[in-house]
């Protein structure tokens, strides 16, 4: 069976087919982080585990649901470059 995919067609390899590559390595770190932390400073399981799904889960799904499929690193790219340039633009129209 052959597949004919368009030349504008942009093919991402994914996995488990919904999370890229990048955005499960930023998770994988952040939770690595975490649980780092987690073990450095608390003695406590359950106030690690609290912790640690506090922290985390918010992070999960805004990269499992995103925005319209954008990868999440790009979106931290685009918040950092907005805040720092945040100006409001106001324009003349000459007639």
């Amino acid at each position: 069976m052959k597949f004919i995919f368009p030349r504008n067609y942009s093919f991402h390899s994914k996995f488990l087919g919904f999370i890229d590559y990048s955005t499960l390595f930023l998770n994988v770190l952040w939770l690595t982080f975490l649980i780092a932390i987690s073990n450095l400073l608390l003695e406590n399981l359950d106030i690690k585990i609290f912790l640690c799904v506090t922290l985390y889960l918010p992070v999960l799904i805004f990269s499992v649901v995103g925005f319209h499929n954008e990868n999440i690193i790009y979106v931290f790219f685009y918040l950092k470059t907005f805040i720092k340039n945040r100006r409001v633009y106001f324009y003349n129209k000459a007639n």
